[in-house]
């Protein structure tokens, strides 16, 4: 059964959002039918709050709701990024189950770079990588392999290393759950392949290797982002990184 998504204005992302999430009368019927979408959106939140779009949202805050049939989610905020509802309802729609109805509300926005798109039309989007970086970067992925090089300046100790791995191992999660993925004319996605291997950790750097496919080829981008957002906020003292 292919998913209604509702058409909306573009919405102020500084406003509060409304996503209500709508699922067949029979799936709703079974135990802790509501489980695969709360986990979704957990992990959605997770990755506003880790810096995954081009605009920072570290203080997010949503409520969610279930009812008989449909699950609720408001959000104060969300980034300023047009991909960001095209990242949570390809998620929704990569559910084993996906849901029937997507309805999405908010302000109207004025026209800006900022204003959230109809999801309808924004589906094709993933986040951009952020115009202006707190480190060098060198940005060349390929299409099967990623390999990941994080150099910082001083030392690399170990809770710093781990939380850049916990960063990269984010973005395979997001890939895997369909966030990253190309929706199809039936508004069908299907679910990423992403595999990070340990990574390797030296004095001053950070080394790992990403196996991935059935993502959009801009999927990468988001990687820079999320590390952006560590060496901003999290006192992780990034040089280069490189992704090719």
């Amino acid at each position: 059964m292919t998913t209604s998504i509702a058409s909306h204005v573009p919405l102020a992302p500084d406003r509060p959002i409304e996503v209500t999430i709508g699922f067949d009368a029979a799936d709703a019927a079974e135990d802790d039918w509501a489980r695969p979408t709360e986990l979704i959106l957990e992990l959605f939140a997770r990755f506003v709050s880790a810096g995954g779009f081009s605009e920072s949202c570290a203080q997010l805050r949503w409520k969610p709701s279930v009812s008989r049939s449909s699950v609720q989610v408001v959000y104060e905020r969300l980034p300023g990024d047009p991909s960001v509802l095209a990242v949570l309802v390809r998620m929704l729609l990569a559910l084993p189950r996906p849901p029937v109805a997507i309805q999405i509300r908010g302000t109207p926005a004025t026209p800006g770079p900022r204003a959230l798109p109809s999801t309808v039309t924004a589906l094709a989007l993933v986040p951009s990588t952020r115009a202006q970086l707190a480190f060098a970067i060198e940005l060349e992925p390929g299409s099967a392999w990623l390999c990941i090089d994080v150099s910082c300046y001083g030392s690399l100790d170990v809770a710093a290393a781990q939380r850049i791995d916990e960063r990269l191992e984010l973005w395979c999660e997001v890939c895997r759950a369909g966030g990253l993925s190309e929706v199809g004319a039936d508004l069908s996605a299907v679910v990423g392949q992403a595999g990070k291997y340990s990574p390797a950790v030296g004095v001053d750097f950070l080394s790992a290797e990403i196996m991935y496919g059935s993502v959009a080829l801009a999927a990468p981008g988001a990687l820079a982002n999320l590390l952006d957002e560590l060496a901003r906020t999290g006192g992780v003292p990034i040089g280069t990184v490189s992704v090719r």
